[in-house]
């Protein structure tokens, strides 16, 4: 049997508890740069964007990087001035230079950790992610809107101004798979999908599937329980099998996914279309 499938990329957010006193914020980052942004060196190492939204310049000189809430002091600024409405990029790959580009003595985690901003006093929390920033996907960077709400993108913005989610954006379909990758018609089939919360949690994650010129399409129910070969209950990642004999030798299946939140907004993968 052969199976055609797809992947789509989606924009969304699900939060952690961000926030501090300012005046700058961690507006974006990435702790899975694959092919973004390459540093000197010509690596993809991870990266955190700063910025000033204030109408002045800020002096950095002794300001904080750290990527652990019990040691706020973790990296230490150079002499640097952010000039007013100005972002500057500092790679966060375990290098620890202070030269014209920056790069901490840390790199983020994929699965997700605390990240923040500190004021010169090594107290005071300008911007953090806490207790931790959500799991981190391939080139897709974490940060905020012009809201200061947290989501992903999918188009990344290192040194540039984030773009605006729509009012309801829907769920992020990251990935959408199959196993075995070649079934004969007597295995059973695994159905795996990456789907993230925009603002609004997902509320069913559903693949549909059909056998070229029957014109019947049927539905499986994905599920992220930790019982339904999805992994772990609560990942983000959605699974469901279809037994086998369910397809005839020798046709083609074509199959979607329709990931819906909790307001109705609906992602299809791999397209986007109604």
């Amino acid at each position: 049997m052969l199976l055609a499938f797809g992947l789509f990329l989606g924009r969304g957010l699900p939060t952690a508890a961000a926030g501090g006193a300012g005046p700058l914020l961690i507006t974006e980052f990435m702790a899975n740069n694959v092919t973004t942004l390459a540093d000197e060196d010509g690596t993809f190492a991870d990266w955190i964007e700063v910025h000033n939204p204030t109408g002045a310049a800020v002096d950095l000189t002794g300001w904080y990087l750290t990527d652990s809430a019990a040691d706020l002091t973790k990296w230490t600024f150079p002499t640097r001035t952010l000039n007013a409405g100005a972002t500057l990029i500092i790679f966060a790959s375990n290098k620890n230079r202070t030269g014209a580009e920056l790069h901490t003595n840390f790199a983020l985690s994929l699965s997700g950790e605390y990240l923040a901003l500190v004021q010169p006093d090594g107290l005071t929390i300008a911007w953090e992610y806490a207790p931790t920033f959500p799991p981190q996907y391939p080139d897709v960077s974490y940060g905020l809107d012009a809201n200061l709400h947290e989501r992903f993108y999918t188009v990344p913005t290192p040194g540039s101004a984030n773009d605006a989610p729509p009012a309801n954006q829907s769920p992020i379909v990251l990935a959408l798979n199959h196993a075995p990758l070649s079934p004969t018609t007597a295995d059973d089939l695994l159905f795996t999908a990456t789907v993230i919360p925009s603002p609004t949690a997902v509320a069913s994650v559903t693949l549909h599937y059909t056998l070229a010129g029957s014109g019947i399409t049927n539905t499986l129910p994905l599920l992220d329980d930790g019982l339904s070969g999805d992994g772990t209950a609560g990942d983000t990642v959605y699974g469901g099998t279809l037994p086998g004999g369910t397809f005839p030798s020798g046709g083609a299946v074509y199959y979607w996914l329709v990931a819906t939140n909790g307001a109705g907004a609906t992602t299809r993968s791999p397209f986007d279309s109604a």
